[in-house]
């Protein structure tokens, strides 16, 4: 299991291998850790997913979970849902995908390659 710091001065993480509070390296003060990285592994099939979760406090149902049993008994007695961003994009349409944008020095042109022409003579004129 993997152990993490969030520095609150700085923002910045750094990971532990044990739990308990930890010396920040970032500012003069300790800091207590929280379970972070894959659960641990269980006997069994490889693609069975364990019911333990990192204990953690979900805002909607408004208490902490360390497990997904749990999670999922609260969220059934609050008529809550569990769904992912792709589904919701797959069964409604919602949350559409918005692309990256990249840029680099002394760039002019921002067009992405399937805008962009095929072949242009030296003047920029496009060729079909």
């Amino acid at each position: 299991m993997t152990y993490a710091i969030r520095c609150p001065t700085t923002r910045m993480v750094e990971f532990f291998d044990l739990p308990g509070v930890q010396k920040c390296p970032f500012c003069p003060g300790s800091h207590a850790t929280y379970q972070c990285g894959p659960p641990a592994k269980v006997k069994g099939v490889p693609h069975v997913v364990g019911d333990k979760l990192a204990k953690h406090m979900d805002w909607a149902a408004g208490r902490e979970f360390s497990s997904r049993s749990e999670r999922k008994r609260v969220y059934k007695n609050m008529g809550l849902n569990l769904t992912s961003a792709a589904e919701l994009r797959r069964k409604h349409g919602m949350l559409r995908k918005i692309g990256g944008i990249y840029s680099y020095a002394g760039q002019k042109d921002h067009r992405s390659s399937a805008e962009k022409p095929l072949v242009t003579t030296k003047d920029g004129v496009e060729v079909v």
